[in-house]
């Protein structure tokens, strides 16, 4: 969906000869240690000439209890506990979260962070 969102600001500003700002409020992987996010990774890579600027948001959000960026497994055990989740057998759901969260440390990924993105075109 973010890819998306920029895919759709990159077609607006190739229409449109205008000074473009788009901000995003967004989720992303990332690794807290070497503060490298993957949105605004990905945000660089399809406006490489735009200056990005990524913050991290400090309010409540949906998880009080877990620090922002919150580490991966923490999260997904958190989501998949969530309100948002509707389905009959929890435990599956629970499992499916623990394995994709197995895959994203494997990959390298540390933590989820919650926050601003602002793209200058």
């Amino acid at each position: 969906m973010q890819i998306a969102s920029f895919q759709l600001v990159k077609k607006f500003a190739e229409q449109n000869a205008v000074p473009i700002r788009a901000c995003f409020l967004t989720w992303t992987l990332g690794t807290q240690e070497n503060n490298e996010w993957e949105v605004p990774r990905l945000c660089q890579k399809i406006f490489p000439a735009a200056k990005i600027q990524w913050c991290l948001e400090q309010h409540d959000y949906d998880a009080p209890d877990l620090p922002n960026p919150a580490p991966i497994s923490s999260m997904l055990e958190h989501l998949a506990k969530s309100q948002y989740v509707v389905t009959q057998d929890a435990s599956a759901v629970e499992r499916a979260y623990q394995k994709l969260a197995q895959k994203l440390l494997d990959e390298g990924f540390t933590h989820i962070a919650y926050g601003f993105l602002d793209c200058e075109l």
